[in-house]
């Protein structure tokens, strides 16, 4: 795919839901708000190899149902998060990976509250995907998880905090698949079961 550079400043609410599709640069610098629409997220990556930053002052707002913050399809993205995603749906997840060889690493915050709505999930045949928590996720929804493993082989390093409060939850959770790994380095706080 022909390499592009999205830029998506304050106020840029109809970006929400862009698809973009391999060796793409997505920024976003505002607020990106996809209301209560079901079914929505935020930034979508159908292709491999892909770059989402989202800044300082970057948010990504979901209010609906099954409505993720960022879905990465592919391959071998990378997704730094410095500013905010906050979820209220149920089912409605801060960021998923459904490929192998992605790269998450968070130093903002990640809140959901919604039912089964982990902070970061890696699901499908996810292989190998890797995962950093330097900031806050905070989940309050029953059922939900700050980091949650499906697929095999993918590690998380936390020395930030996760908190999920809700019934059943997980602060960090390997729901299935063999070989996946957990970090804790000073300065981590867990609060939740594991």
């Amino acid at each position: 795919a022909l390499a592009e550079t999205f830029n998506i400043t304050s106020g840029s609410t109809t970006n929400a839901g862009n698809n973009f599709n391999g060796s793409d640069t997505v920024n976003i610098t505002g607020a990106l708000n996809t209301g209560s629409t079901a079914n929505e997220f935020g930034i979508k990556t159908d292709g491999d190899k892909n770059t989402i930053i989202l800044s300082t002052t970057g948010s990504i707002i979901t209010a609906g149902i099954y409505a993720d913050g960022i879905v990465n399809s592919g391959d071998d993205t990378v997704t730094t998060v410095l500013g905010n995603i906050s979820t209220t749906g149920d089912s409605s997840s801060g960021i998923v990976s459904y490929g192998g060889g992605n790269s998450t690493t968070v130093s903002g915050t990640i809140t959901t509250s919604g039912v089964y709505s982990p902070a970061i999930d890696s699901l499908g045949t996810g292989i190998s995907n890797t995962v950093s928590v330097t900031g806050s996720i905070t989940t309050t929804g029953t059922g939900s998880s700050g980091v949650e493993f499906y697929g095999a082989t993918n590690s998380a390093t936390i020395s930030g905090t996760i908190n999920s409060s809700g019934t059943d939850s997980s602060a960090l959770r390997n729901q299935n698949g063999n070989g996946n790994s957990f970090q804790l380095n000073e300065g981590a706080i867990i609060i939740g079961d594991i």
